[in-house]
């Protein structure tokens, strides 16, 4: 039997379970990780931008889809946020049974 470094263990009420990120652009389309996807896209075209042999005639589109994919992750992160609103724990009631 081998050992283990870490033991399993559940998760506590209101801790979210450690992903690693995806590392490539590849990884995150794997995993149908979207957002994952459009921040490694919206990263490599930051490094396109700021790399000084960028040709010039690539610096407009290429910082246009920069601010699209901008927008798009705000509102993806917007609307996760909504819906984790959406569904706060609520206190339970009491069961009556006359009422079945």
């Amino acid at each position: 039997m081998t050992s283990r470094t870490g033991a399993l263990r559940a998760v506590e009420p209101g801790e979210t379970p450690a992903v690693k990120p995806p590392v490539t652009i590849e990884e995150a389309a794997e995993r149908d990780d979207d957002l994952g996807q459009l921040r490694l896209t919206r990263r490599a075209i930051a490094r396109k931008l700021d790399d000084v042999n960028c040709p010039a005639r690539d610096m407009a589109a290429l910082s246009k889809r920069l601010m699209e994919i901008g927008k798009e992750i705000a509102s993806i992160e917007a609307r996760a946020a909504q819906e984790d609103d959406q569904h706060a724990e609520v206190e339970d009631g009491v069961f009556d049974a006359s009422a079945v």
